[in-house]
């Protein structure tokens, strides 16, 4: 193991907002982050590096795991990453698969939470994915989708997304976005948008603009507006390992010999230009094929990718568990903490692609430290 370490990060936001009615608010937050990095080559005298982070973050620093639990925690990741080191390289799959919470927690971050930012519909130069879409089915039916920053904490675990007013001084609330599987809403701003479904059912979109308190910025950057907590809920759901055997079913009744299950991802991009492909990736760092006859093996070397529409239409099955992701997530008001709290489901047909290929060469030498 090369180039590997552990950070502790400590972050205080101060929020001070004055207008010119003469309004001022101010807020104080704290940020808390403990991260392992670590770097390892993959068999071979110049193999192809696998690398990632064990991260934590959260709002207050006594929810952070001890020395103990971190040190056993991140051992247990590197034993993993040690069978990567063997595992086959999958060069590329379009199918079936079984998402684990945070990677489906990703997905619908990036295909659908930055798209419905409603300063993105205000520009030109964005695909208004959604923007025709009020009204209208998009995803499975039994989801419901909202972003609310009021929420400090969801089942005992802190939410760093969580704030009293936006960056534009409005009072933080939260926006109805997926009702039973329907569009219903967009995170927005005091910039006022066009309302395209006047018969929709969220009173958001009826009414007169109003800004659900989402503008947001990272410091001197104009705010727009920006996911929060993000929750994706089910109604209903299967158990993890009912989940598991239901997609084992979907495999056979599509005739797959396997399927992929995603474990782990660290982050991921998306493009909502309209001169750029309206695409999303997500680089994944655990994740296993999935065998019909219920065997598992890991797999590395590959991210997903898809398309918005496709990708949320294709969602067959949720889970029943919840897991909250603390993480952060950069923008043109740079980068912000933000709270995922979504289930494990089944994606009928997601591709993913050839991961970059770092190639690495250890040192000639010994290292004088480490002799």
């Amino acid at each position: 193991m090369w180039s590997s370490y552990v950070e502790f990060q400590a972050q205080t936001y101060y929020s001070l907002f004055l207008s010119s009615e003469g309004v001022l608010r101010i807020q104080k937050r704290h940020t808390y982050g403990l991260l392992g990095y670590y770097w390892l080559k993959a068999g071979g005298k110049n193999g192809v590096d696998l690398d990632g982070t064990l991260s934590y973050w959260v709002p207050n620093a006594s929810e952070l795991p001890d020395l103990k639990t971190f040190c056993s925690s991140l051992k247990e990741r590197l034993e993993t990453v040690q069978e990567l080191k063997g595992a086959k390289r999958l060069r590329s799959y379009s199918g079936p698969v079984l998402l684990s919470a945070k990677p489906a927690g990703l997905l619908v971050h990036e295909v659908l939470g930055h798209r419905v930012e409603s300063s993105r519909l205000l520009s030109d130069e964005e695909g208004h994915t959604f923007a025709d879409k009020l009204g209208e089915k998009v995803t499975h039916p039994d989801l419901v989708i909202y972003d609310d920053p009021t929420a400090t904490e969801f089942a005992g675990t802190s939410l760093v997304g969580h704030y009293q007013f936006d960056d534009e001084g409005v009072d933080a609330g939260k926006a109805q976005l997926i009702d039973k599987g329907t569009l219903t809403g967009y995170l927005c701003t005091r910039s006022p948008i066009a309302h395209q479904n006047p018969d929709a059912a969220n009173q958001q979109n009826t009414a007169k603009h109003q800004s659900t308190g989402h503008a947001r910025n990272e410091s001197f950057q104009r705010p727009i507006a920006r996911m929060a907590n993000l929750f994706i809920l089910p109604e209903g759901g299967l158990p993890f390992a009912e989940l598991k055997k239901e997609f084992i079913d979907v495999l056979k009744k599509a005739g797959r010999k396997y399927g992929l299950w995603i474990l782990d991802v660290e982050g991921g991009e998306t493009g909502t230009e309209s001169y750029d492909f309206q695409a999303f990736k997500g680089e994944v760092l655990l994740a296993k094929k999935i065998h019909i006859d219920g065997s598992e093996e890991w797999v590395r070397g590959v991210d997903l990718v898809g398309t918005p529409l496709s990708s949320l239409s294709a969602i067959t099955r949720l889970g029943k568990e919840l897991e909250v992701d603390n993480g952060f997530c950069g923008a043109e008001s740079g980068t912000i903490p933000v709270s995922t709290i979504s289930p494990a489901m089944i994606v009928q047909k997601l591709e993913l692609q050839s991961k970059e290929q770092r190639r690495a060469q250890l040192p000639v030498t010994s290292i004088p430290w480490q002799t």
